[in-house]
């Protein structure tokens, strides 16, 4: 799964999906990509990750204020109940709200809050359901 946090702006976007950080380090990866008008930067994001790494993204986030970027984020609505057991099996894991916290706490990590970003710029939710995952598994008879 790819957790998105974008930014649109007039001047510009800010997406933010997993990338090849190291959970323990504090840097961020990012690409830009610009078509004069228009500018998209890609920055890595993860779901367990040091403190220092999400004190990286949002100092990254604190450059784009005043710039008239909009935030978009998604995450994962539950749906069915059948659905949520669908991606527990395909995941190989149990999924529950809980889920990124215990993994964090077992590495002596923290895990991505959403709402220590959402207040930073203004911001637009974009969720997928469970239910949406698993019908997209199935048509790529994953």
């Amino acid at each position: 799964m790819i957790d998105m946090f974008c930014m649109v702006s007039p001047m510009g976007s800010f997406w933010n999906i997993p990338g090849d950080q190291y959970m323990g380090t504090s840097h961020t990866a990012s690409i830009t990509l610009s078509n004069g008008e228009k500018t998209v930067v890609f920055q890595s994001m993860m779901h367990i990750a040091s403190p220092s790494f999400y004190d990286a993204v949002r100092a990254d986030m604190q450059l784009l204020v005043g710039q008239e970027y909009v935030f978009f984020y998604e995450g994962v609505r539950p749906g069915t109940v059948e659905s949520i057991e669908r991606l527990g099996t395909l995941l190989g894991t149990d999924v529950s709200p809980e889920m990124y916290d215990t993994l964090a706490h077992l590495a002596h990590l923290e895990s991505q809050k959403t709402e220590d970003f959402i207040s930073i710029l203004p911001s637009t939710n974009v969720d997928i359901s469970t239910d949406d995952i698993v019908r997209i598994a199935q048509e790529q008879n994953i």
